[in-house]
């Protein structure tokens, strides 16, 4: 029997940044690049699962306050519309997160990349 050829570092690495790209894809794809990346080690979807991890927080704390701030008649409807661009700054993140991992980098997203890091350093 032949020996089974062990992955070269271009195919872990070409994992690593197909992980890192689907982590950005939706939740369901950030799952999936997780519970991959926990089998197969890569330290460039790691870096994106960690990074990922907190702008889908963030997005969604700021839904749950939105939702409760739109019960409170004039003023939840102008926080709202505060709100927005907030939700525009949140995607740009996510854009450059998602450009970082196309192009295999570990660049941090400005504002977030770093605290996202040393909060999710077990990930």
């Amino acid at each position: 029997m032949e020996p089974t050829p062990t992955p070269s570092s271009s195919t872990a690495s070409d994992q690593g940044r197909l992980l890192a790209i689907v982590s950005y894809l939706t939740v369901v794809g950030w799952l999936v690049s997780y519970f991959l990346n926990k089998e197969e080690r890569s330290p460039l979807a790691a870096f994106h699962l960690r990074q990922n991890a907190l702008l889908l927080l963030t997005g969604f704390a700021l839904y749950v306050g939105l939702q409760v701030l739109m019960f409170v008649p004039l003023i939840g409807w102008l926080i709202s519309l505060c709100m927005l661009p907030l939700y525009l700054v949140l995607f740009a993140f996510w854009l450059l997160g998602l450009l970082g991992a196309i192009n295999g980098q570990e660049k941090p997203i400005p504002i977030l990349g770093l605290k996202a890091q040393s909060l999710f350093a077990s990930l």
